[in-house]
């Protein structure tokens, strides 16, 4: 696979987990004022998960280019609901390997995560992957290409 692919299939996954990630934030559309509503909901837990462990990030890259569209769901931050191109799942699994870097996970300190990824080896594109965390796991919210 060349580059210019690797490119191509991370800007599509890029714009549809940014829809996704969009869509969540936004919900169904209706947007209340806190200080207006009159009712009362538990705010959302703000609960970090642990660290990144070697093990998890192994199993969200095996999701990630399983080739599987429900696996690539457990890998991303994507809502149920949201409709996913199937041909995204295929293109995912033509990448040949892909590896997080562990040593580079920092917690940005709002549910958010940070590190870098490698794929297919010794001729590899380098990412930065953002992780949200999602129900106490982390997910893949956007990635793009390293400096």
């Amino acid at each position: 696979m060349t580059r210019r692919t690797l490119v191509v299939t991370f800007t599509v996954v890029l714009v549809v987990i940014g829809a996704a990630v969009v869509f969540l934030l936004r919900g169904s559309g209706e947007v209340t004022d806190a200080a207006t509503s009159s009712s009362t909901t538990a705010p959302p837990s703000t609960s970090v998960p642990p660290p990144l462990t070697k093990e998890q990030a192994t199993a969200i890259a095996a999701n990630l280019t399983s080739g599987s569209e429900e696996r690539l769901r457990q890998a991303i931050a994507i809502s149920p609901q949201q409709a996913l191109d199937p041909a995204v799942a295929g293109q995912l699994a033509s990448i040949s390997s892909m590896e997080f870097d562990i040593a580079t996970f920092r917690v940005e300190g709002d549910g958010t995560a940070r590190m870098t990824a490698r794929t297919n080896g010794s001729a590899a594109a380098v990412w930065t992957v953002a992780l949200v965390a999602v129900d106490g796991q982390w997910r893949i919210s956007w990635t793009e290409a390293a400096p």
